[in-house]
């Protein structure tokens, strides 16, 4: 045990994670459990990451207002240090760690508000869009055309078929929303820009009568 902290100590500005995920069940072992949530706060407001969130989440136990205190104190946190500065120069993408966060909570205006204000990758922003596909059918489908738009300009066979099963899921949700007229009007602008592209059409139009 006493090597492990004196590990700690010596990596404090930037601790090894496995460390102190190793610690920290050691510490709740030996019923030292508050030294264990202890660390792993102290951690985490240092250097946050997904697993020691989830790490937060599982020992926190059973109880759902435990479970969510963890969840909307980690989410307070990751909102405070958004904007900092330093907090962008020590890890990597304190936007995208809060997304995963609110996604994994559900919390999914939450997560777009956060996409307003910050922007997002390209690959979460999809992957937000598709859990959204029911609950925030505007923002999905900008999301998608978006999608569609980028892969497109890229070229090349297979991002020509990713954007024409873009362009399906969004007439699948227009037409749950009873706006199929603007997924035509929608077509009918994306064919007249994008005709000269030969194999895109051709696939435009098998998914289209398929």
């Amino acid at each position: 045990m006493k090597w492990a902290e004196e590990g700690l100590w010596q990596f404090e500005d930037r601790p090894d994670e496995r460390l102190v995920l190793f610690t920290a069940d050691v510490y709740r072992r030996i019923g030292r459990e508050q030294d264990a949530d202890e660390l792993l706060w102290h951690t985490f407001e240092r250097l946050p990451s997904i697993e020691l969130y989830q790490k937060l989440k599982s020992a926190a136990g059973f109880r759902k207002a435990a479970v969510d205190a963890v969840a909307d104190r980690v989410i307070a946190l990751l909102r405070a240090k958004l904007n900092r500065s330093e907090a962008k120069a020590r890890w990597s993408s304190p936007r995208e760690l809060l997304l995963q966060v609110l996604v994994s909570e559900q919390r999914l205006a939450e997560a777009w508000e956060v996409v307003r204000g910050h922007g997002c990758s390209e690959p979460q922003l999809l992957a937000l869009a598709k859990v959204s596909e029911q609950s925030h059918p505007d923002e999905v489908l900008s999301a998608y055309a978006h999608g569609v738009e980028r892969l497109v300009s890229l070229g090349g066979q297979a991002n020509y078929e990713e954007a024409c099963k873009l362009i399906a899921l969004m007439q699948s949700i227009r037409k749950r929303l009873g706006t199929s007229a603007a997924h035509v009007a929608f077509l009918a602008d994306f064919t007249s820009r994008h005709k000269a592209k030969r194999n895109l059409m051709k696939l435009l139009q098998t998914e289209h009568n398929s």
